[in-house]
């Protein structure tokens, strides 16, 4: 398959880069598969929801879809799956943020934390303001470093696991439960966290938001983690111990989230 430049639009214009965009701004990470972006309708409007929250002129965002659509045709060999990332650029108050539609295959290192992801803890949040979705910044980018090549699970001052760097944290408890930390407001409102919950209440598992400390990690009988691109993954280790081996139910979720219709 061929990994060239990143094809890109501005604004709705198309054109390819030789680099990669790294603009300021509000940032959505979704998958592109065969067909279309999976779960556009949930990321536009959390992407809505943080415009409103930093006072910025709703975007235009009708043609986002079709644009990934339209730049996968310019691939000589379009891939089966490609990373679709919306960056939405402020301008001058009372006008709406430009806009940035990438499409990237999705590469190897990718295709490997499938497979399980290895973490390490760090003291968060690092991002001003974590319930956004935003350009990574210098202090999640130096977490990231820090802990390479396992990835940031953030930890605060009184032992409360929150997130990774890029995705949400799950602990299927001895009861049965499901858990994930809560939106209080200090990690982000993931598209796929959302799905997660509710096909495993579907699935007629109980589920809880709250909090979640290192004891509970090591009691668990799954760890799992999930974000658009992953969309679930098994979390291995933290800080070099392995953490619980099963994953009946993070498997059952993941093959029924690719089964969904998210669009």
């Amino acid at each position: 398959m061929a990994v060239g430049p990143f094809t890109h639009t501005w604004n709705g214009r198309p054109g390819r880069a030789e680099g990669t965009l790294d603009p300021s701004g509000l940032c959505e990470t979704m998958r592109w598969v065969r067909g279309g972006v999976r779960a556009w309708r949930p990321h536009r409007t959390r992407l809505l929801e943080a415009c409103a929250r930093l006072g910025w002129v709703a975007p235009e965002l009708d043609t986002v879809a079709s644009d990934a659509n339209a730049l996968a045709e310019l691939w000589a060999m379009p891939p089966e799956e490609a990373r679709v990332r919306l960056v939405l650029v402020p301008r001058r108050p009372n006008e709406a943020p430009d806009r940035l539609v990438q499409l990237q295959p999705l590469g190897d290192d990718l295709r490997q934390r499938r497979a399980g992801v290895d973490a390490a803890l760090v003291l968060g949040p690092v991002t001003p303001e974590p319930a956004l979705k935003q350009v990574p910044n210098g202090g999640a980018r130096a977490a990231a470093l820090r802990c390479a090549p396992c990835e940031p699970l953030l930890q605060d001052k009184d032992g409360h696991l929150l997130e990774g760097a890029t995705w949400n944290l799950f602990v299927l408890m001895t009861d049965g439960t499901l858990s994930t930390p809560p939106l209080d407001g200090r990690i982000l409102p993931g598209v796929t966290r959302a799905a997660v919950l509710a096909r495993a209440h579907a699935l007629g598992v109980s589920t809880s938001e709250r909090a979640i400390r290192l004891p509970d990690l090591w009691a668990a009988r799954e760890v799992f983690v999930t974000n658009a691109l992953l969309p679930v993954a098994r979390l291995c280790s933290l800080d070099g111990q392995r953490l619980p081996t099963e994953t009946c139910l993070q498997s059952e979720l993941l093959r029924d989230l690719d089964a969904l219709d998210l669009a």
